[in-house]
């Protein structure tokens, strides 16, 4: 073979290997971008701690940590669908909505790890460039849907996370949604803590649940948390009750007074 051409033709291979796929390319760059921005800080729940690309095996890594007060690898590993429904809903946001297209049309998969900071321990969730075109492809969720799916993830953590300690002899030992408010039960000890008397002095119970609310409106799941529930015209409740008696008192944070939280 002509010495010339057998150079040209191997010129010619060499430029058609090095030529990237502009899906992966896009992707890539949209992954930098998003890396750069890390650790992200996601509230009480834990942080975005970095994005990265793995070209070997075309796939997108979310490494996040874990908050263990308020979510455990138990929960993850036991409920997929958790993590199936987040990503539904992180993805198909307006902000992370390119990064998913870019997953689909690269043919690239996603894998989710999620670290404790105290123990080190991961859990790894794999989803397949199919599941992720499903997701792509499923109908844009409405911002009532939206709101309905975040607090009903926040409850399975917080309950995950219960008994929770408030105060000496004081826990939160379960939250659920009834009616129009999300409920915190707060069992007491009463040796220690008199329900008649907090009966009596409710106004300032009250003022002490506006306080806390307002004190962690900072943080960000919290605020989103809040955010959700002006969303579904809903409030947050706190029954205390004796552990004996069962004898128990309300503070209610009507919808109206929740919205003027974020003003």
């Amino acid at each position: 073979m002509n010495k010339y051409l057998l150079l040209s033709l191997l010129l010619f291979l060499l430029g058609v290997c090095s030529c990237e796929n502009p899906h992966i390319a896009k992707l890539k760059k949209e992954v930098e971008q998003t890396n750069a921005y890390c650790p992200i800080n996601g509230g009480i729940s834990g942080d975005l701690l970095s994005v990265t690309y793995n070209q070997d095996l075309n796939d997108v890594k979310f490494y996040w940590s874990l908050n263990e007060e308020y979510g455990s690898l138990m929960l993850l590993k036991q409920n997929k669908e958790y993590i199936y429904s987040n990503m539904k809903l992180m993805l198909k946001n307006s902000e992370s909505n390119a990064i998913l297209k870019d997953l689909v049309a690269a043919k690239a998969s996603l894998t989710l790890i999620y670290k404790t900071s105290s123990s080190g321990k991961t859990v790894t969730f794999n989803l397949s460039n199919e599941e992720l075109e499903k997701i792509y492809n499923s109908p844009t969720i409405t911002e009532k849907e939206i709101a309905q799916l975040r607090i009903a993830n926040s409850v399975a953590i917080q309950n995950e996370a219960c008994p929770q300690k408030i105060d000496e002899g004081m826990y939160i030992e379960k939250t659920e949604i009834v009616d129009d408010y999300l409920v915190y039960y707060c069992s007491m000890d009463e040796s220690i803590y008199s329900i008649n008397q907090m009966k009596s002095s409710i106004s300032e119970m009250y003022r002490g649940v506006r306080e806390y609310l307002k004190s962690t409106i900072s943080d960000p799941s919290m605020k989103k948390d809040i955010e959700n529930l002006i969303t579904l015209k809903m409030g947050f409740q706190y029954r205390y009750y004796g552990k004996t008696t069962k004898n128990f008192i309300d503070v209610k944070i009507t919808p109206e007074e929740l919205k003027t939280y974020t003003r």
